[in-house]
């Protein structure tokens, strides 16, 4: 990661293994990228799931700004946060997403959207919109939230383009 000259995603076991990298983040001049949901962010801060849920704003903007990275805080809405005191709120999605392969379909979203030509705020921000509506268009047309899998997700893609 410290080598890397081009942006770096963190998610799943990658944010295990990033709490003894932390003091590493700041040194980095390519944007690093954590996606991290309640359990995985609430463990990167050493403080409980509810407490983090408390003022999920709060720590979102503090380790962003603390470890200069991107925070993508997965939930029911999605906090998206810049090491620049940005925040927005992503309220598409579904309970759907809340299974396994939803994380690594949305990091080849962001990836994909942050390797285009535009601001990597804005980036990352569309490509919580493109994932959470691909899942609320595949419940409203085929799927329920209880069937729906990662793979798609993927599928439904095109529909949110169109």
């Amino acid at each position: 990661m410290e080598k890397a000259k081009c942006p770096v995603i963190v998610d799943a076991d990658g944010l295990y293994h990033l709490k003894s990298l932390l003091p590493k983040l700041k040194t980095r001049k390519e944007p690093t990228i954590v996606t991290p949901h309640a359990g995985e962010m609430a463990r990167l801060l050493d403080i409980s799931v509810e407490e983090l849920l408390e003022k999920p704003f709060y720590y979102s903007r503090n380790f962003a700004k603390n470890y200069g990275v991107y925070v993508v805080l997965k939930g029911k809405h999605t906090i998206i946060t810049s090491p620049f005191n940005e925040q927005v709120v992503e309220s598409s999605g579904n309970p759907g997403l809340a299974k396994g392969g939803s994380g690594d379909v949305l990091t080849g979203i962001v990836t994909a959207m942050v390797m285009q030509d535009q601001p990597i705020f804005a980036a990352i921000s569309n490509a919580c919109l493109i994932h959470g509506k691909s899942a609320d268009i595949a419940v409203e047309q085929k799927h329920s939230e209880y069937d729906l899998v990662a793979t798609d997700v993927i599928a439904w893609l095109p529909e949110v383009y169109r």
